[in-house]
């Protein structure tokens, strides 16, 4: 076994260095440290290896061969009892602009070796080199366009990422192959050798090709198989699970037969940045898998088969894995043995820290892995084709001398708009205004113009009914409460925290009735209930496991309350089991008495994606939004239960979700992308969610990501950049109109 390590050196010189192992009584033994005749900083020898009984071959791209700096070399070793010597220095075979990466990538079969060049000349190349007496030759070098392909390629820019060889078959991969359309689809070129040298036999590529995939990535040769590994393959709803295609040789044609996917993968695991071949097994790399307690500690898959059928038997984690230990950087597989390597492995260091040195770990019998848990179906609720598009029936515009971010901060209940202009009325003492509207036939009235204190006020707004609930986003912490008699507002209350706790400005309010929950920073949510005209401080929603006497440290929170029921998201905490994928508490009141119920959590979490970021809930319908990660999702209660049902995601957008509202069986998600603010209406029929319509504010307009606000018929989309409301009648969406009379805020978060 050779053990390539392109790191090594000292003083973080990275010179590199390979070491083979043999087996001994009870395990493995290193026979020798291989290193070149000579070598330099960042050579990053050992970058790539391959072994045939007494000969391994070395690659490192960045090596110097014969004066050519960087151009890269492969370096070729023979061993003889026990004793290990450099047998020959392979190069391009020409001088060519930049990095080559000549030995990228490296194979051999007893007297052939293939190395790949992906940066050699303006399309890469791989090279073949046959021995004769203990000398190397250059024999052919691949990397003319074959004709017949299956696919109109154009573009040809890595060819020889990826290498393999085996008895007279050469496989040679170009993972960003292009099409005419643009789209980098990948492809493996197969060629076989003769008497009149190595010609071109097939091109491989997906028979449903993905863009960007990074097909051929890796791959791997074994008696008429070709498994290919493209590890940033995706879904339609842009999640990266990574996929494995396999090919089966029938005479001199090779055909597809097989997708391989792990069952419980998630979002940029990079299944497939290695694969492994042997007989009737093959091994799957997820070198970024995530286990319930590390991210990226990386997972090998198992599949057993043959001819057409591949079915995955077992999966392969490190049980003393470190976070970013990246297990299955690398397979190896002889029989039923598997030989891991972990690129992110990190060792102890006596000063008491840690270094990454890397490792690698032999698994005695793979038919023994155990079957990973398929993780829970997430249905993607996609964007009908055939959903009509509707504009605006009117728009609510600034007023005039509000400069800025009229229409950000949004809500709307029953006949009422309440609209947040957080830079003021352009005049200097203004500190931002409410502006309060009602509906006059089809278009609305300006009813009053609320002021508070702070910075930025109207930053943060909701209403229901006749109340209306203000603070700013900035310098001041108070909450301002106004009510309506008659028609005029006034203002009932101003709350303050209840702590001193309260760090920063940032705030999330959110008003069911007589129930307010405010969340100050630094502090837990506060609910607070109107009796009369006073507020009282009624509970303080602390999650379970929390102290109460300490800070609520997060660092964006979201709150929203529908009768009973509040919750509260957090993009910072740490799911069960899991670093900061962020969650969201469920609390009930009970009289007057609130208690957390459950932790939601989405299902295909990720590390960083911050979901809980974004909140709103409606009665028994809860959105939960992924700002980092570019996703919604959708849950509904069941019996007392939470149940997730489904995932919003375009993949259009770059701001996604923006803002989410929801009233009764109707939800609004809007978003901004590439020269347009967009809002997609989704309702549900008998307990089944679709896309019913696409709102498309008229003229189009690129901007800030939008807010939404819903209450019945009526919603809401802000431009804030423009200044304009724009509001459009759900009940023209189709034939099932929605007359919900809920009250919906636009929720959303600030970063």
């Amino acid at each position: 076994m050779v053990v390539g390590a392109p790191l090594a050196g000292p003083d973080k010189k990275h010179y590199g260095a390979a070491y083979v192992f043999v087996r001994a009584e009870g395990g493995w033994a290193l026979q020798a440290e291989l290193v070149p005749s000579s070598r330099g900083q960042d050579d990053y020898f050992g970058y790539s290896v391959a072994i045939d009984k007494d000969t391994v071959v070395v690659g490192a791209p960045l090596g110097e061969f014969r004066g050519r700096s960087e151009e890269g070399a492969a370096y070729v070793f023979a061993g003889s009892d026990g004793a290990w010597s450099q047998q020959a220095i392979l190069g391009a075979p020409s001088r060519t602009t930049g990095q080559a990466l000549f030995g990228l990538s490296v194979d051999i079969d007893g007297d052939e070796i293939i190395i790949g060049s992906p940066g050699y000349g303006n399309t890469g190349a791989a090279f073949v080199f046959a021995r004769s007496a203990n000398t190397w030759a250059l024999q052919a070098t691949l990397r003319d366009q074959p004709q017949s392909e299956p696919h109109t390629i154009t573009g040809y820019p890595d060819i020889g990422t990826a290498v393999s060889i085996q008895r007279g078959t050469a496989v040679v991969s170009i993972p960003s192959a292009s099409e005419d359309t643009g789209n980098q689809i990948g492809a493996a070129w197969v060629f076989i050798r003769s008497n009149a040298g190595w010609e071109h036999q097939a091109t491989l590529s997906p028979s449903a090709p993905i863009d960007r995939s990074r097909f051929g990535h890796t791959l791997a040769l074994d008696n008429g198989r070709i498994v290919v590994g493209a590890p940033n393959a995706h879904r339609a709803d842009g999640e990266e699970i990574g996929l494995a295609y396999v090919f089966q040789q029938s005479g001199a044609s090779w055909r597809q037969v097989s997708v391989l996917e792990a069952i419980d993968g998630l979002d940029d695991d990079m299944f497939g940045s290695s694969v492994a071949l042997g007989g009737d097994r093959l091994l799957v790399g997820a070198a970024q898998s995530d286990t319930d307690e590390l991210e990226n500690a990386g997972a090998v898959y198992v599949f057993s088969g043959g001819d057409n059928v591949w079915t995955l038997t077992g999966k392969l984690t490190a049980w003393d894995a470190n976070g970013h230990e990246m297990f299955g950087t690398s397979v190896s597989l002889a029989g039923t043995e598997a030989i891991v390597g972990s690129g992110g492995a990190a060792v102890a260091e006596g000063s008491g820290g840690t270094s990454t040195a890397g490792s690698v770990r032999i698994i005695a019998d793979v038919t023994k892995a155990p079957q990973p848990p398929a993780k829970i179906a997430t249905p993607l609720l996609p964007l009908a084709t055939n959903a009509p598009v509707f504009t605006e029936i009117s728009q609510i515009k600034k007023p005039e001398g509000a400069p800025c971010c009229f229409g950000g901060p949004l809500a709307v209940s029953g006949d009422t708009v309440v609209v947040g202009a957080p830079e003021g009325d352009g005049k200097p003492e203004s500190n931002g205004l409410v502006y309060v509207y009602v509906r006059d036939g089809d278009q609305w009235a300006l009813q009053a113009r609320l002021n508070g204190d702070g910075t930025e006020f109207g930053g943060y707004i909701d209403i229901d009914g006749d109340t209306i609930v203000a603070a700013a986003s900035r310098s001041s912490a108070a909450v301002h409460i106004f009510v309506r008699t008659n028609g005029a507002w006034a203002r009932q209350a101003r709350l303050e925290p209840p702590t001193q706790r309260t760090v920063g400005s940032e705030k999330s309010i959110a008003l069911s009735n007589d129930t307010l929950v405010v969340w100050w920073q630094g502090n837990y949510p506060v609910v607070y209930a109107r009796n009369g005209v006073r507020w009282i401080r009624q509970a303080d929603l602390i999650p379970a496991g929390h102290d109460p006497t300490g800070a609520f440290v997060a660092r964006v929170v979201n709150v929203d309350i529908s009768g009973e029921t509040a919750v509260v998201g957090n993009r910072s905490v740490s799911a069960p089991g899991k670093p900061e994928f962020g969650a969201v508490h469920v609390f009930m009141r009970s009289g007057e008495t609130w208690q957390q119920q459950e932790i939601l959590t989405v299902s295909d979490r990720r590390s960083g994606d911050g979901c809980g970021a974004l909140v709103t809930l409606s009665e028994d319908t809860l959105v939960v939004g992924c700002d980092l990660a570019s996703k919604a999702y959708l849950f509904v209660r069941e019996s007392a239960v939470w149940v997730q049902k489904g995932k919003f995601a375009t993949g259009i957008f770059s701001a996604f979700p923006g803002s989410v509202a929801v009233s009764g069986e109707a939800i609004l998600v809007g978003g901004s992308g590439p020269r347009s603010l967009l809002a997609y209406l989704y309702t549900a029929t008998k307990g089944l969610w679709s896309h019913r319509a696409t709102f498309v504010p008229s003229p189009l307009a690129e901007g800030i990501p939008l807010r939404v606000a819903l209450s019945g018929r009526t919603a809401l989309i802000g431009n804030p950049s423009a200044g304009v409301v724009y509001v459009f009648d759900i009940t023209m969406s189709g034939p099932n109109p929605v007359a919900t009379p809920a009250t919906s805020a636009s929720r959303t978060y600030r970063p």
